[in-house]
């Protein structure tokens, strides 16, 4: 919050006011917390404090970034300042505000900035920076993402966050230039990147990224958002010139395929329906949606609601599967995906000959039963979130399209859906209590489901 003071006088927004009693009430509330010291005989920080440290953290940064919006009097009420603010921090990019242009400068740097916290990792970030965070520092990470989100490049849990942010901050700044080499203003080109480089889609403009009409700044975004969802580890490689380990990786050729033959998918058929005058046009707008989409950052530049039935149907589908794990992406993760797609193959060729020996395969390795079950656990689990939090929501008395695609576009972090909640719209209509569950849905996407589960779980809280 103190980042954003600078900002504030730069333009004279009168904020500074707002963000320094935010921090007065916060600082001392975090000092206060840090001194509390109960220590018990032979107690040792595992993997149930973790998931506790981990989720109720979540839960309390998104209440603390909602401070300056409701303070400043932006967003009036609660409801609506805690969503906005938990969207900014799990990268959802889904937001309440109906004219984004009028709020201050400072306020919009703000929000880029809880994408850019949260797009890494806020523990990871704490475990990199906080000396207190040391024999526990494994079990938050780990606990934070699960095993197909995250990977130990170094045997040292604060080395490899620091080489993930390091990557991080460098794609950051290369976007804040390229931007910037497309006449894009010095505030918007690292408001921009923040949302980019995190998948988030907060953008500070109403039209999204279509308010500048640029093909060039839209192809600087497109590569932004295409790069921050591949695998962050693949570029440490990359880096190392260990340039087999990055081909040999399933969800990076996935990803690629998958981007590429939506594109092609989408284009032929806005092509054949005329609706735009020329092919450069339909690859342009087509690809940058689908990119958008698959990434689950969620800017726009055009409105896909009025594309018709298959469009739309496929961006909903690239918004449940997501990007690479390892990225700052949202969603399933096309690495799940693609071992269901594996094991789903290797089961019919059972039917075919029931003698036959079939093993699933992945990064060329045969996966085990334990690991299937996992991760056929976790789409299971994920997709049947998504309809109960549709049918919550639809209870409420919200049309259909809307309830679902925005449990779709919540829980995969993504931010526009369908309808009322479409690119052109928002989420600010939406009854209090369905932008409440629409946050849970933030919360339990980000951390991958069963970590945020596992604290409503009567075991966690029992004594050893």
């Amino acid at each position: 919050m103190l980042l954003c003071l600078p900002v504030s006088l730069w333009y004279g927004d009168g904020m500074g006011r707002y963000f320094l009693a935010s921090v007065a009430i916060l600082a001392p509330l975090g000092l206060a917390a840090a001194c509390v010291r109960r220590p018990v005989p032979g107690a040792v920080f595992a993997h149930r404090e973790a998931l506790g440290t981990v989720v109720f953290g979540w839960v309390l940064v998104s209440a603390a970034g909602a401070l300056p919006y409701r303070l400043s009097g932006a967003i009036p009420s609660v409801t609506d300042a805690f969503f906005e603010s938990i969207s900014g921090f799990t990268t959802t990019g889904s937001s309440i505000l109906t004219d984004i242009e009028v709020l201050p400068a400072s306020l919009l740097f703000w929000r880029a900035l809880t994408h850019w916290l949260g797009g890494m990792g806020i523990v990871l970030l704490a475990v990199i920076i906080l000396p207190m965070f040391t024999a526990g520092g494994t079990l938050l990470y780990r606990a934070e993402a699960s095993e197909f989100s995250h990977q130990k490049l170094t045997p040292r849990i604060k080395e490899n966050g620091r080489i993930l942010w390091s990557i991080y901050l460098a794609i950051t700044g290369i976007l804040v230039v390229l931007l910037m080499l497309g006449r894009m203003s010095l505030f918007d080109a690292v408001t921009h990147a923040f949302a980019t480089v995190a998948t988030g889609g907060f953008s500070p403009k109403n039209a999204s990224v279509g308010y500048y009409g640029s093909a060039y700044i839209e192809g600087v975004i497109a590569a932004g958002m295409f790069c921050s969802g591949i695998n962050f580890a693949l570029y440490y490689y990359l880096f190392q010139g260990r340039l087999r380990l990055v081909w040999r990786d399933d969800a990076l050729r996935f990803y690629c395929f998958t981007v590429l033959t939506s594109i092609a998918a989408v284009s032929a058929y806005l092509w054949h329906r005329g609706q735009y005058e020329s092919l450069a046009a339909t690859v342009r707008y087509a690809g940058f949606q689908v990119i958008s989409m698959h990434s689950t950052t969620g800017f726009a530049t055009a409105d896909y609601e009025a594309w018709g039935a298959f469009p739309r149907s496929l961006l909903i589908l690239l918004m449940l599967m997501g990007a690479c794990p390892g990225s700052t992406c949202g969603a399933i993760k096309n690495l799940r995906v693609l071992v269901l797609l594996r094991a789903c193959h290797a089961e019919i060729r059972r039917a075919i000959n029931p003698r036959v020996v079939v093993s699933t395969r992945l990064m060329r390795r045969s996966l085990t039963e334990g690991e299937l079950s996992r991760q056929g656990l976790f789409v299971g689990m994920y997709l049947f979130s998504v309809a109960l939090a549709g049918l919550a929501i639809a209870a409420l008395g919200v049309d259909a399209p809307t309830a679902f695609s925005a449990a779709v576009t919540t829980m995969g972090g993504v931010g526009p859906g369908l309808a009322q909640v479409g690119p052109t719209g928002n989420f600010a209509a939406l009854p209090a209590l369905a932008k409440w569950i629409l946050a849970g849905c933030m919360l339990l996407g980000r951390l991958e489901i069963f970590a945020v589960l596992a604290v409503f779980h009567p075991q966690l809280w029992r004594p050893r």
